[in-house]
This record gives C-alpha cells, sequence and structure tokens, in this order.
C-alpha cells in the first residue's frame, strides 16, 4: 500500500500544506478539515487544487467540506480517491453543487472545476448516474476518474450521455464492470464528441465485441480531433481482440498509446499486431505485458521493430519469451532508431539473453531497460556492465531480482567510471551485501543526473505509475538500495 503523502491544497501563490506521519494512512483531522474550509471560504483566488485522497472521509466529512467547496470560485482540481464515501456523501455533495447563486443555476464549482477524482468510494451505481447528470453543466470538466467505482453499464449510459453534453478530454473508468454494451454506449460519445484524447477502460469485461465497437468508431472519427490514449488492459481480448486492434493500427493515424497489458493474446494475437507494427507511423507506446507470448511471439515482434521506426515505448513484461526470443529482439534493436523503452521484466531470461541484450547496447538508442524478475546472475550482470562502459543512450536501467551478488555490483560499479550518462540503476531484491559499493552507485548515478540533467520526473516513470493504481509514488533511485 502506498503512502498518501502530505495533505495538499496548493495555491496560485504558495502552498499551504497540512502535514501528517509520512507512511500512514492518515485520517482527516477535524481540525486539519476546519481549516481546510476556513481556507476555501476566504475565496481569496489563491487555492486551486485539493487532493483529500486517501484521508478516510466519510459521509459526514463530505457534508461539512461540501457547503464552502461547492460556492469557492477558485478550485479547478478536486481529488477525493480512495476514502469511505457512500451514496449519501455523493448526495449531499451533489445536492450543494447544483445549488445556484444569485442568477446562477449551478454552484461556482461545477462552473469552473476542470478535473475531479471520485474513483475508489463506495457511491454504488446511482451514484454515479447521479454525478454524470450533475456533471454535465460542467462545462470547463477536462478530466474526470471513476476507477474501482463498481460501474455497470447502467451508469455508464449516464456518462455517456454527459460525455455527449461537454467537452471531456480524459475519461478514466479503469476496474470497473463495464460490459461489450457499455463499450457500445462509449463508441457512440466517441462519434458524437471529438475532445475525448484519452480513455481508460483498464480491467473492466467488455470483450472482443466491446473492442471492435470502440476501435469501428475511432475509425469513423476526424483523424485531426480522436482518441490518442487506450486502455483497455485486462479485459479478456484474446486473439481475435487483437486482430480487432490491429485493423486500427492499420488504418488510424491518431492513436500514439494502446495499453493491451493482461488479455491473453498469445502469438496468433501478436502476429495480427506485428503485421500492422510495421506499416504504423504514429503509435508511440505499446504495451502488450502478461499475454502469454513465447520466443514465437518476440521473434515476430522483431521483425516489426525492424521495420518501424517511430514506436518508443514496448512494454514486454511478465511473458515467457526466453532467451531465444529476447535474442531476436535484441537483433532488431540493433537496427531501430525508434525505441527509447523497453520492458522484459519477468520474462523468463537467463544470463545468456543479459549477454545477448549487451551486446545490443552498443547500438541501440534505449534509454530506459527493465531487466528486473530475470536471472541474469554475475556472469550476466558482466556483459551488461561491458556495455555500460560503451553506452551513451541509457538513462535508467532496472536490475531489481536478477540474482544479483556482491560481485555484479562491483562490476556496475567499475564500468560507473566509464559511463557518465547513465542516471539511474535500480538494484532491490539482490543479494548484495555490501552497503559501501551500493552507496557509491547510487552516488555515481546521482552524479551523472546532475551532469545529464536527467530528472525523475512522472514522464520517465511512466511505466512504474502506470502500474502503480493510486498513481502517487515516484521511486528515486536511493529508495532501491537502502
Amino acid at each position: 500500500t502506498m503512502s498518501p503523502g502530505p495533505l495538499r491544497i496548493v495555491s496560485a501563490r504558495h502552498d499551504r500544506s497540512f502535514s501528517v506521519v509520512p507512511g500512514h494512512k492518515s485520517r482527516l483531522h477535524a481540525d486539519e478539515l476546519d481549516a481546510i474550509c476556513l481556507a476555501l471560504e476566504d475565496d481569496d483566488g489563491t487555492v486551486v487544487e485539493l487532493d483529500l485522497s486517501d484521508r478516510r472521509l466519510g459521509d459526514a466529512d463530505v457534508e461539512v467540506l461540501s457547503g464552502p467547496l461547492c460556492q469557492c470560485r477558485t478550485v479547478r482540481i478536486l481529488n477525493l480517491k480512495n476514502n469511505n464515501m457512500t451514496y449519501d456523501g455523493m448526495s449531499t455533495f451533489l445536492m450543494r453543487s447544483t445549488e445556484g447563486g444569485q442568477n446562477e443555476a449551478t454552484s461556482p464549482f461545477l462552473q469552473i472545476v476542470e478535473e475531479l477524482n471520485v474513483g475508489w468510494n463506495d457511491v454504488l451505481d446511482r451514484g454515479i448516474v447521479s454525478l454524470s447528470m450533475a456533471l454535465r453543466e460542467a462545462t470547463e470538466l477536462r478530466r474526470l476518474f471513476v476507477n474501482n467505482a463498481a460501474l455497470s453499464d447502467e451508469a455508464v449510459a449516464s456518462i455517456s450521455d454527459m460525455l455527449k453534453c461537454i467537452h471531456v478530454e480524459q475519461l478514466h473508468l479503469r476496474h470497473n464492470s463495464v460490459g461489450s454494451d457499455g463499450a457500445a454506449l462509449l463508441s457512440e460519445a466517441l462519434n458524437d464528441d471529438g475532445s475525448l484524447t484519452h480513455l481508460l477502460l483498464g480491467w473492466n469485461d467488455i470483450g472482443v465485441s466491446g473492442i471492435e465497437f470502440i476501435c469501428d468508431s475511432i475509425l469513423r472519427q476526424n483523424q485531426d480531433q480522436a482518441l490518442r490514449l487506450l486502455d483497455v488492459d485486462g479485459n479478456d481480448l484474446g486473439s481475435d481482440g487483437a486482430a480487432a486492434v490491429s485493423l486500427l493500427l492499420r488504418d488510424n493515424s491518431s492513436l500514439s498509446s494502446i495499453w493491451l497489458a493482461s488479455n491473453n493474446i498469445g502469438d496468433l494475437g501478436i502476429d495480427s499486431l506485428s503485421d500492422s507494427l510495421c506499416h504504423s507511423s504514429t503509435l508511440l507506446t505499446l504495451d502488450l505485458e502478461n499475454n502469454g507470448i513465447t520466443a514465437e511471439g518476440g521473434a515476430l515482434l522483431a521483425v516489426a521493430l525492424r521495420h518501424n521506426s517511430t514506436l518508443e515505448k514496448l512494454w514486454l513484461g511478465h511473458n515467457s519469451i526466453g532467451d531465444e526470443g529476447v535474442e531476436c529482439i535484441a537483433d532488431a534493436l540493433q537496427a531501430n532508431t525508434g525505441i527509447k523503452e523497453l520492458s522484459l521484466r519477468y520474462c523468463s531470461i537467463t544470463s545468456s539473453g543479459g549477454t545477448m541484450l549487451a551486446a545490443s547496447l552498443s547500438f541501440c538508442h534505449v534509454d530506459t531497460l527493465w531487466l528486473g524478475g530475470n536471472l541474469l546472475e554475475d556472469s550476466g550482470i558482466a556483459s551488461l556492465a561491458d556495455a555500460l562502459c560503451v553506452n551513451t543512450s541509457l538513462r535508467l536501467l532496472c536490475l531489481e531480482g536478477t540474482g544479483i551478488t556482491d560481485a555484479g555490483a562491483s562490476d556496475i560499479l567499475e564500468a560507473l567510471e566509464e559511463n557518465a550518462t547513465i542516471a539511474t540503476i535500480l538494484l532491490g531484491c539482490n543479494d548484495v551485501g555490501d552497503k559501501g559499493v551500493l552507496a557509491m552507485i547510487y552516488h555515481a548515478c546521482l552524479q551523472n543526473s546532475i551532469t545529464t540533467e536527467w530528472e525523475a520526473t512522472e514522464k520517465d516513470y511512466m511505466y512504474y505509475i502506470k502500474r502503480n493504481e493510486h498513481e502517487k509514488e515516484i521511486r528515486l533511485p536511493e529508495d532501491e538500495l537502502f
């Protein structure tokens, strides 16, 4: 469970922070809630973001907060994720939200809010239906998060109607119960309004027919106003669903990111996708993690990498690609100039596969490489360390749980005497007993990060953040070493 961090009230002029004990999900105290209400009632134009996620807010707390919040004319971002709010709390909040002032049909909050997160609460379908109806008046809303809210297709129908009234750009509906009918309803909204750029439906149940509805809708969109990111992780798409996505890739020129993890696509689905990848010139990110891909699928993807020069991020973790598949990918990387981030975590790679990858590091342009969970051992690490001596592109290398001992850590430290560009090496879950060597590796990377101006930004850690449902933590090298 991730630490929620300090509660934030972000101001246009300064930060107003209410500290909590780090590492604990601290309940919001009454005096803190009172202070927040006073800040909102002050209405001096400073409070623009209110982050109350992971604070165990109950319906009574929401009732106290709703009055001053809904009459505040400055809060544009509100995060109520992962609290104890039920339908009753949602009803109170919505009642206050729809209370307009003098000559106003709705509250000031609904008139200006740009981002709203109510996910991971127990507000039920009817709570989301009521919310969607109220948000039809929120003309400035651009990002809506309703993850893990047990949504059924009935609630999705209301959300779809809402999308036809306002110009939402990002819709996050991960971890719900959206089926093929819900996907069809969302597809209609895609056709009616070209403002939606991010649709996140990971871990629902849309199935093959659902993805076909969505792909057909995207293909009918105006390419200047079309979806950029499609997340359908964990939707039981299989190879037939992958075939639908491959047709989309071949003919669409707007999508830049597709997340297809945990869909049991298999090598048959990869065959369809790799063929389309050879012709795609706009896709930048492709997530194929945990899809039953073997060495055969790895070889098919390697063919695509030889022809595709625009794909930048390829995530293949938790597939049984093995040394044979990695050999094909490593060879392809030597001819590929586009891939910047590659994940091969838990891909059954041994020291032999590590040596093959090391050989490609002298030629490829990869700056972020995830190899955790593969038994590379010190012999494979030695090859990678040799490659680091001449490589100038890598900025982040993940070697968590790869069987490294003191000998392998020493090889990495020696490589850092030659390498002045790698800024982060993750070495957690290994058998390195020499903490002094780890400390020197950390400080060498830190110096490189300063020299190269490489910062641990959300963009750099996009892969890790995507895997973190709480989307809060950025892991720095020191967290992994000690």
